[in-house]
Protein backbone atom coordinates (compact mmCIF):
# COMPACT_ATOMS: atom_id res chain seq x y z
CA UNK A 1 0.00 0.00 0.00
CA UNK A 2 1.62 3.64 -1.07
CA UNK A 3 2.20 5.65 1.92
CA UNK A 4 0.55 8.91 1.92
CA UNK A 5 2.22 12.52 2.03
CA UNK A 6 1.67 13.05 5.54
CA UNK A 7 2.71 10.33 7.00
CA UNK A 8 5.99 10.65 5.49
CA UNK A 9 6.23 14.54 6.82
CA UNK A 10 5.89 13.25 10.01
CA UNK A 11 8.94 11.36 9.93
CA UNK A 12 10.57 14.26 8.20
CA UNK A 13 9.77 16.40 10.79
CA UNK A 14 11.40 13.97 13.62
CA UNK A 15 14.22 13.64 11.35
CA UNK A 16 14.84 17.27 11.48
CA UNK A 17 13.55 17.42 15.10
CA UNK A 18 10.83 20.28 14.17
CA UNK A 19 7.62 18.07 15.30
CA UNK A 20 5.39 20.64 15.83
CA UNK A 21 6.52 21.56 11.91
CA UNK A 22 7.65 25.38 13.78
CA UNK A 23 10.87 25.72 11.68
CA UNK A 24 9.07 24.63 8.22
CA UNK A 25 5.85 24.86 7.72
CA UNK A 26 3.70 22.05 7.04
CA UNK A 27 3.27 23.11 3.69
CA UNK A 28 6.52 24.41 3.47
CA UNK A 29 7.85 20.64 3.79
CA UNK A 30 5.13 18.86 1.47
CA UNK A 31 6.10 21.16 -1.09
CA UNK A 32 10.02 20.07 -0.70
CA UNK A 33 9.18 16.85 -0.51
CA UNK A 34 7.04 16.78 -3.55
CA UNK A 35 9.51 18.39 -5.22
CA UNK A 36 12.34 16.27 -4.13
CA UNK A 37 9.92 13.26 -5.58
CA UNK A 38 9.94 14.70 -9.07
CA UNK A 39 13.68 14.86 -8.81
CA UNK A 40 14.09 10.87 -7.80
CA UNK A 41 11.82 10.13 -10.22
CA UNK A 42 13.32 12.26 -12.83
CA UNK A 43 16.91 10.22 -11.47
CA UNK A 44 15.57 6.69 -11.30
CA UNK A 45 12.59 6.77 -14.06
CA UNK A 46 10.30 4.57 -11.77
CA UNK A 47 7.00 6.33 -12.83
CA UNK A 48 6.65 6.14 -16.55
CA UNK A 49 3.50 7.20 -18.38
CA UNK A 50 2.24 6.45 -22.14
CA UNK A 51 1.31 9.32 -24.18
CA UNK A 52 -0.29 9.70 -27.51
CA UNK A 53 1.06 12.17 -29.90
CA UNK A 54 -1.28 13.10 -32.42
CA UNK A 55 1.08 14.29 -36.06
CA UNK A 56 0.62 17.29 -37.35
CA UNK A 57 -0.60 17.29 -40.81
CA UNK A 58 1.99 20.52 -41.59
CA UNK A 59 5.13 19.60 -39.38
CA UNK A 60 4.41 15.57 -39.24
CA UNK A 61 8.26 15.22 -38.30
CA UNK A 62 9.25 17.69 -35.48
CA UNK A 63 7.40 18.45 -32.38
CA UNK A 64 7.52 20.79 -29.41
CA UNK A 65 7.86 17.88 -25.92
CA UNK A 66 7.10 20.52 -23.71
CA UNK A 67 4.01 22.24 -25.72
CA UNK A 68 2.92 18.34 -26.94
CA UNK A 69 3.95 16.15 -23.79
CA UNK A 70 3.67 18.49 -20.94
CA UNK A 71 3.90 15.30 -17.89
CA UNK A 72 6.91 13.82 -19.83
CA UNK A 73 9.86 14.31 -17.95
CA UNK A 74 12.05 12.26 -19.98
CA UNK A 75 11.77 10.15 -23.40
CA UNK A 76 12.26 6.37 -23.38
CA UNK A 77 10.59 5.18 -26.24
CA UNK A 78 8.72 5.66 -29.32
CA UNK A 79 5.91 3.07 -30.84
CA UNK A 80 4.44 3.28 -34.49
CA UNK A 81 1.16 0.85 -33.92
CA UNK A 82 3.18 -1.84 -32.09
CA UNK A 83 6.19 -1.27 -34.18
CA UNK A 84 9.07 0.06 -31.58
CA UNK A 85 11.03 3.10 -33.44
CA UNK A 86 14.96 2.82 -33.02
CA UNK A 87 16.50 6.31 -30.90
CA UNK A 88 19.02 7.37 -32.41
CA UNK A 89 21.24 10.99 -32.11
CA UNK A 90 20.07 13.27 -34.44
CA UNK A 91 23.88 14.34 -35.20
CA UNK A 92 24.48 11.04 -36.55
CA UNK A 93 21.85 11.15 -38.94
CA UNK A 94 23.65 13.24 -41.38
CA UNK A 95 26.29 10.09 -41.51
CA UNK A 96 23.93 7.80 -42.13
CA UNK A 97 21.63 10.15 -44.43
CA UNK A 98 22.78 13.36 -46.13
CA UNK A 99 19.59 14.62 -47.11
CA UNK A 100 17.33 13.49 -44.17
CA UNK A 101 15.70 16.82 -43.54
CA UNK A 102 13.96 15.98 -46.99
CA UNK A 103 13.93 12.66 -46.71
CA UNK A 104 10.98 11.32 -47.01
CA UNK A 105 9.48 7.48 -46.02
CA UNK A 106 6.29 5.00 -45.63
CA UNK A 107 6.45 4.68 -41.95
CA UNK A 108 8.79 6.21 -38.97
CA UNK A 109 11.88 4.17 -38.20
CA UNK A 110 13.82 6.04 -36.27
CA UNK A 111 13.33 9.03 -33.09
CA UNK A 112 15.68 11.55 -31.89
CA UNK A 113 15.63 14.32 -29.52
CA UNK A 114 17.04 18.19 -30.88
CA UNK A 115 18.28 19.68 -27.45
CA UNK A 116 15.82 18.76 -24.62
CA UNK A 117 12.69 19.55 -26.51
CA UNK A 118 12.36 18.71 -29.98
CA UNK A 119 11.06 15.24 -30.73
CA UNK A 120 12.74 14.52 -34.25
CA UNK A 121 10.33 11.53 -35.92
CA UNK A 122 12.77 9.82 -39.15
CA UNK A 123 11.84 10.12 -42.13
CA UNK A 124 9.21 12.62 -42.68
CA UNK A 125 6.27 10.40 -43.97
CA UNK A 126 4.80 11.11 -47.29
CA UNK A 127 1.41 11.00 -46.13
CA UNK A 128 0.03 10.08 -42.85
CA UNK A 129 -1.24 7.14 -44.34
CA UNK A 130 -4.12 6.88 -41.71
CA UNK A 131 -2.09 7.22 -38.89
CA UNK A 132 -2.92 10.08 -36.48
CA UNK A 133 -0.87 9.64 -33.80
CA UNK A 134 2.36 7.77 -32.07
CA UNK A 135 2.63 6.92 -28.59
CA UNK A 136 5.58 7.85 -26.93
CA UNK A 137 6.54 6.38 -23.42
CA UNK A 138 8.22 8.61 -21.11
CA UNK A 139 9.04 8.56 -17.25
CA UNK A 140 6.19 11.06 -16.01
CA UNK A 141 5.60 14.02 -13.95
CA UNK A 142 4.62 12.80 -10.38
CA UNK A 143 1.47 13.98 -8.59
CA UNK A 144 2.04 17.13 -6.69
CA UNK A 145 1.78 16.24 -2.97
CA UNK A 146 -0.55 19.38 -2.26
CA UNK A 147 -2.20 17.57 0.60
CA UNK A 148 -1.14 14.92 3.17
CA UNK A 149 -3.58 12.15 2.36
CA UNK A 150 -2.01 12.26 -1.38
CA UNK A 151 -0.16 8.78 -1.65
CA UNK A 152 3.15 8.87 -3.23
CA UNK A 153 3.67 8.09 -6.73
CA UNK A 154 7.00 6.75 -5.73
CA UNK A 155 7.30 3.05 -4.86
CA UNK A 156 7.79 2.73 -1.15
CA UNK A 157 11.22 1.16 -1.31
CA UNK A 158 12.52 4.49 -2.71
CA UNK A 159 11.31 6.03 0.31
CA UNK A 160 14.30 6.07 2.73
CA UNK A 161 16.05 8.01 -0.43
CA UNK A 162 13.34 10.74 -0.70
CA UNK A 163 13.49 11.15 3.17
CA UNK A 164 17.27 11.84 3.23
CA UNK A 165 16.84 14.02 0.13
CA UNK A 166 14.30 16.10 1.83
CA UNK A 167 16.01 16.43 5.21
CA UNK A 168 19.56 17.17 3.75
CA UNK A 169 17.21 20.41 1.88
CA UNK A 170 15.46 21.16 5.32
CA UNK A 171 18.71 21.15 7.31
CA UNK A 172 20.72 23.07 4.45
CA UNK A 173 18.15 25.58 4.73
CA UNK A 174 18.13 25.81 8.56
CA UNK A 175 21.95 26.02 7.79
CA UNK A 176 22.72 22.80 10.15
CA UNK A 177 25.56 22.26 8.60
CA UNK A 178 27.15 19.73 10.16
CA UNK A 179 23.90 17.02 10.59
CA UNK A 180 23.55 18.25 6.70
CA UNK A 181 26.98 17.17 5.59
CA UNK A 182 26.33 13.64 7.58
CA UNK A 183 22.63 13.17 5.53
CA UNK A 184 24.90 14.05 2.76
CA UNK A 185 27.48 11.56 3.26
CA UNK A 186 24.95 8.94 4.06
CA UNK A 187 22.77 10.08 1.17
CA UNK A 188 25.36 10.22 -1.48
CA UNK A 189 26.19 6.92 -2.47
CA UNK A 190 22.96 5.30 -1.93
CA UNK A 191 21.79 7.85 -4.73
CA UNK A 192 24.59 6.97 -7.11
CA UNK A 193 24.13 3.31 -6.90
CA UNK A 194 19.97 3.54 -7.07
CA UNK A 195 21.00 5.75 -10.59
CA UNK A 196 23.44 3.37 -11.80
CA UNK A 197 21.01 0.21 -11.36
CA UNK A 198 18.25 2.09 -12.94
CA UNK A 199 16.02 2.01 -9.56
CA UNK A 200 15.24 3.25 -6.09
Amino acid sequence: MPATAGTLLDILARRVRDPGNVAHPRDFARDVLSRCQRALNAALGLVTRDDTLVLDAGTPQIYNVTAKLPNAVRLLAVRDGTRQLTRMDWRFLGAADSGWPLRRGDAFTTWSLIGWDRLLLYPAPRSTGGREAVTVVSVGLTTALTTDAIELDLPNHTHTLLLDLAEAILLLRDRQFETFQDVLARLTPRVAEAVAAGQG
